[in-house]
């Protein structure tokens, strides 16, 4: 797998949800092949009870000076990598346990979390802004944790 450094290229197992430690690894396969890349880090790490999914934009990426509804940009990417891997490992935003939004820059944060409230009011559990960057990329932007439980399966 490739590193965090790996951004936007994606190593062979980019987006992987095999079982054990969580990497976090660059990934451009959200948008289709003739779209920009996309500077995501993901994360996914399953246990028989839960699925964590970090998602990190990473530092940088975006223009000099730009605006809140960069920063909405951003977490839409971030919302919709989310999503996506979540429903690929067959789990369900439904049974969200935790949320946490770790966002850079203090002008953004009104704009990310009105996005957050509107994406969290539709599911159960909680989603918070916090104010430290996540452990794994603390280089980024913008960084969205997610734990949601899963049910337990005969391989369990």
């Amino acid at each position: 797998m490739g590193d965090v450094g790996d951004v936007g290229g994606g190593g062979a197992h980019a987006g992987s949800h095999a079982p054990g430690p969580c990497c976090m690894t660059g990934i451009a396969m959200l948008l289709p092949p003739s779209a920009a890349r996309m500077p995501l880090c993901v994360g996914v790490r399953h246990t028989p009870g839960a699925l964590s999914v970090r998602v990190a934009y990473i530092a940088g990426s975006a223009p000099a000076g730009a605006g809140p509804q960069e920063a909405q940009r951003q977490f839409a990417q971030v919302l919709a990598a989310t999503e996506r891997l979540v429903h690929e490992a067959g789990a369900s935003l439904d049974r969200m346990v935790s949320c946490e939004v770790f966002v850079r820059e203090p002008a953004a944060c009104p704009a990310v979390e009105a996005l957050l409230r509107t994406w969290a009011a539709r599911r159960s559990g909680c989603a918070r802004l916090v104010r430290q960057p996540p452990g794994a990329t603390p280089h980024a932007d913008l960084g969205m944790a997610l734990v949601v439980a899963r049910p337990a399966t005969p391989a369990d």
